[in-house]
């Protein structure tokens, strides 16, 4: 497995994608009008708080390819996760609750193997295709 972290060309706008990520999910987090999908599927909420945390990690697992840097992240999100409940709890429009925590921390799992997978190699692959098409342009 290769610990070193890839030379990724647009790293710059790699990361800025992933902290818009975390703002995103920060703002949905503590909006006071939260998005409704319109599923009215119990517990349907715990399945987009594993998702958003699943992509947020994987994310940045596509980025950073050191154990150090991905502990450090997944610690990160989980710390952020834990964090933004309890202001959940401490605002008047959202509740504080332990699922979310537990889904949160799901994801952030789920996020990290997959960045242990090949799929990591996603956005080397990504700028591998942008450098041939450039260097393809007359």
């Amino acid at each position: 497995m290769r610990n070193d972290n890839p030379p990724l060309f647009y790293q710059w706008v790699w990361l800025s994608i992933g902290v818009g990520l975390v703002l995103a999910v920060v703002y949905l987090t503590l909006t006071s009008e939260p998005i409704k999908m319109g599923m009215d599927i119990p517990f349907f909420d715990k399945i987009e708080h594993t998702f958003a945390y699943s992509v947020q990690m994987f994310w940045f697992s596509m980025i950073f390819f050191k154990q150090r840097c991905r502990l450090i992240i997944s610690g990160g999100l989980i710390l952020m996760g834990v964090c933004l409940e309890i202001l959940q709890g401490m605002g008047q429009y959202r509740y504080f609750e332990y699922a979310d925590m537990a889904a949160n921390t799901t994801g952030v799992v789920i996020g990290y193997v997959l960045g242990l997978t090949s799929l990591r190699f996603g956005l080397l692959w990504l700028e591998n295709r942008i450098a041939v098409n450039r260097n393809r342009q007359p």
